[in-house]
């Protein structure tokens, strides 16, 4: 898998993560489930990045982990986890 760079935004109030890859642009979501949404660019139809609905709450309970086990998952499941944990943590109130 090719390097690829990572916008991310988290909205704690919503808890809703969004990773873009590059920076964000307009796009469509294909739904894994109610959860993990794959973005992709309107035009081109190629994955631009993914929002994760209720990001810490599907964490905890493995729903975001079963989640990058589908063959539509188009990320490494490893990496993408690391990357959401690292910012996840950047905005726990402790």
């Amino acid at each position: 898998m090719k390097n690829l760079e990572f916008c991310v935004d988290y909205d704690e109030g919503a808890d809703v993560l969004y990773i873009s890859i590059g920076k964000p642009r307009p796009g469509y979501g294909d739904m894994i489930d109610d959860v993990v949404v794959i973005r992709r660019d309107f035009n081109t139809h190629e994955v631009i990045g993914l929002t994760i609905v209720g990001a810490k709450k599907g964490l905890a309970k493995g729903i975001v982990q079963r989640d990058f086990e589908s063959p539509e998952f188009p990320f490494d499941k490893d990496e993408m986890l690391k990357l959401i944990n690292r910012t996840l943590k950047r905005f726990s109130r402790s």
